[in-house]
């Protein structure tokens, strides 16, 4: 049984819960879950599997990767993350630390504002123009993608000429 329960939330500017959540919470204060009450599917199939995330899409796709590495799934697992600059990256020590526990994890930091330094370092530009450069074939896999509505259609759109099957593509959409 999980004693503790992580949250990410990013400041909305007028946002009632996340301004809340920031504004307002204190450690040790008392709070009540419902749900969830999305559809987001569970990762249980053998089917490659292709994440992508920006922003606070990292919690869900996170949970997912954890969940496999308890697993200690054998399983092809790629997943972009974009970010606008790399200040926006985090999780990176867990999930380099994943990418050596999990045998076939690949992490893609995506950066769309990268300094010149940085251009070596991250795929750069928009993650759909990352995807678009790495991904050739993903007629087998399975997508889990989380974030804005805008970035969803825009890698929904990429991954379909990659063949990626529309039952094959799970999502949560933030906004």
């Amino acid at each position: 049984l999980e004693t503790a329960l992580e949250l990410n939330v990013r400041l909305v500017p007028g946002g009632i819960g996340s301004g809340y959540v920031h504004n307002t919470l204190k450690v040790g204060d008392a709070v009540t879950f419902s749900g969830p009450y999305s559809g987001y599917a569970r990762c249980d199939d053998a089917n490659p599997l292709l994440c992508v995330a920006g922003g606070s899409g990292m919690a869900p796709v996170l949970s997912i990767l954890r969940h496999l590495d308890e697993r200690k799934s054998p399983r092809k697992i790629v997943y972009f993350f974009g970010a606008k600059t790399s200040v926006d990256l985090c999780y990176m020590d867990e999930l380099q630390a994943l990418e050596k526990s999990l045998p076939d994890f690949a992490f893609v930091p995506v950066v769309e504002q990268p300094t010149e330094a940085e251009r070596a370092r991250y795929e750069t530009g928009l993650v759909t123009e990352a995807i678009a450069r790495r991904v050739a074939d993903a007629s087998v896999c399975s997508a889990y993608l989380c974030g804005g509505p805008g970035m969803l259609n825009a890698c929904c759109d990429v991954l379909s000429k990659t063949g990626l099957r529309s039952e094959n593509v799970f999502f949560d959409k933030f906004g």
